[in-house]
């Protein structure tokens, strides 16, 4: 994992330990903004004062444009690449090795990428239809062959078994016939 990620995160954990305000400043302006572009089933949603929705768009560009400084000083980056000023390429390898840790860091916590989940579950529930259905064919091939009887072939052979059967025993009986008789001569 990238050590740059860590050191930020670590500034980041910090920074928001000493100052619960800036934590409660971003946690409010995610939790208004949901309330100002709220569904429009809501009723009132998305009808604040201009003002208000202002103060809450500078608040938010505040701590973005913070953790932009904090991301900036870490990674050693110089410039703004918004502006020109700064090395596309430095800026490029930094936000690729920042996604690469992040995405490492929550493979330690166990948090699944929601599109791994997504198609995971899609995988999932083809299975159980594909299962279901499965089920169903089993079922009613069972309730079929129930329906028509015994195998023809089965029955064939069961009836060839008897005739076999019968005329064994009957050869049998033919000896016995035959050694009786014959002692009696």
């Amino acid at each position: 994992m990238d050590k740059h990620f860590l050191e930020f995160w670590g500034n980041y954990l910090l920074g928001m330990a000493r100052s619960r305000e800036q934590f409660d400043n971003a946690a409010q302006f995610f939790r208004r903004s949901l309330e100002l572009w709220g569904s429009p089933r809501e009723e009132g949603a998305g009808k604040e004062h201009p003002d208000e929705i202002s103060r809450w768009i500078k608040i938010g560009a505040a701590h973005f444009q913070a953790q932009m400084d904090l991301f900036r000083k870490i990674y050693g980056l110089e410039g703004n690449p918004e502006e020109g000023s700064a090395n596309p390429a430095e800026w490029n390898r930094a936000a690729e090795n920042f996604r690469k840790s992040f995405r490492e860091f929550f493979e330690l916590l166990g948090v699944v990428p929601r599109e791994d989940y997504d198609r995971l579950r899609r995988n999932c529930e083809e299975l159980k239809k594909k299962f279901a259905e499965q089920e169903e064919t089993i079922r009613r091939l069972k309730k079929t062959r129930a329906e028509k009887g015994p195998d023809p072939e089965q029955t064939m052979q069961a009836f060839e078994d008897l005739i076999l059967k019968q005329g064994k025993q009957f050869q049998d009986i033919m000896d016995s016939f035959g050694k009786m008789y014959s002692k009696r001569d």
